[in-house]
């Protein structure tokens, strides 16, 4: 299966422009469910340096995306 997970207000609070706090339950089931072979899209209107931020965030965190 395909999951489109959205980024500000779902895997952190929603702060933007700036990152907000991790939320490790929603953290916690990406990974499991990328774990069980599904497809992990990042869904955000993120663009430029502010993509590039997110981007890093989600691989300090170990989070998986394809």
């Amino acid at each position: 299966m395909i999951y489109a997970i959205d980024f500000d207000g779902t895997l952190c609070t929603d702060e933007y422009p700036e990152i907000g706090y991790p939320i490790e339950e929603a953290l916690n089931a990406v990974r499991e469910l990328h774990k069980l072979g599904h497809t992990i899209i990042i869904w955000t209107c993120r663009h430029g340096e502010h993509l590039k931020a997110a981007l890093a965030w989600l691989d300090y965190f170990n989070v998986p995306y394809d």
